[in-house]
């Protein structure tokens, strides 16, 4: 006959640090980040990103292979100047890399938000020191950055590497212009996705509905106003081209104008049509979050 011993250590309390809101605030921060870049999870969990990254990422490193080649093999063939026009402005980069941007904003906010309502982690994560409030906003501020990694990374990258090479004017004073007008940039075209993914995604707990509805949604504002505006001649209905808004608005901040004309479209224009977009979602997220039941 065996014997067993049996040890009750009784109610034991927690004697770690307690972090409090802002401690659980960056535990959902760093999760919705691994999250959604598949880390420690299936490889079908990192395509999307993957491929994000790589449409990101590949434009900005053929763009310095050339400023490389051109200053370093053949600097006494090719002038500076002819480099520097043979690259895209950084407005212009701005369209080269948008597909990505596009891409792994919407594929970023269902997985964040549509999940932890489906799966009741919402009940987890209130139950903590986070508010329904901090809990949004942390969110946001995941996709945000999430976006950032293929929407100012790249233009940063590449913004270096002129000045570097000594393919742009301006020194110091100019860098940080130009570092001011990138990230403005990134912020003002990441910033008007990721509320679009995050409102669109606070709708309906299913993420492939919310996947779906976010890209029908964008590319179909796109396809009908521009069919509209060349039909009807009506180029006022262009700033409802949510897909090309921001891309636009980017282009206004260097002083630049591309195929919308000022005359039609002002700039004050553009500018409230964003911040009417961005209000309507929040408060279309705020709705739908402080009226929402959640089981703790």
């Amino acid at each position: 006959m065996t014997s067993a011993n049996i040890y009750s250590q009784g109610f034991r309390p927690y004697e770690g640090v307690r972090t409090g809101h802002k401690g659980a605030a960056k535990a959902l921060f760093k999760q919705s980040l691994r999250n959604v870049f598949g880390i420690n999870r299936k490889f079908r969990n990192k395509v999307v990103p993957i491929l994000a990254l790589l449409l990101a990422y590949i434009p900005v490193i053929v763009f310095i292979a050339i400023v490389v080649l051109a200053s370093n093999i053949f600097g006494d063939l090719i002038s500076a100047d002819d480099v520097r026009d043979a690259l895209p402005s950084m407005t212009e980069f701005f369209g080269w890399i948008r597909t990505p941007i596009f891409l792994l904003a919407g594929f970023a906010g269902p997985l964040l938000l549509s999940d932890d309502r489906r799966d009741g982690m919402l009940g987890v994560y209130l139950s903590s020191p986070l508010t329904r409030t901090s809990y949004v906003l942390t969110k946001f501020l995941s996709t945000l950055t999430i976006v950032l990694t293929v929407c100012f990374i790249p233009p940063l990258i590449l913004l270096v590497s002129l000045y570097v090479q000594g393919l742009e004017d301006g020194g110091i004073v100019g860098f940080f212009a130009s570092l001011f007008e990138t990230a403005a940039g990134a912020l003002i075209i990441g910033g008007f996705y990721s509320v679009i993914s995050l409102a669109i995604s606070s709708v309906s707990d299913r993420k492939s509905v919310s996947w779906t509805s976010y890209f029908i949604a964008l590319l179909i504002s796109a396809s009908v106003v521009e069919s509209v505006a060349d039909a009807t001649e009506a180029t006022w209905v262009r700033p409802f081209n949510f897909l090309d808004l921001p891309n636009e608005l980017v282009r206004r901040l260097a002083g630049e104008t591309g195929d919308w004309s000022v005359a039609d479209n002002p700039t004050s224009i553009l500018w409230l049509t964003w911040l009417g977009v961005i209000a309507l979602c929040c408060g279309l997220i705020w709705n739908r979050y402080s009226k929402l039941l959640v089981r703790r």
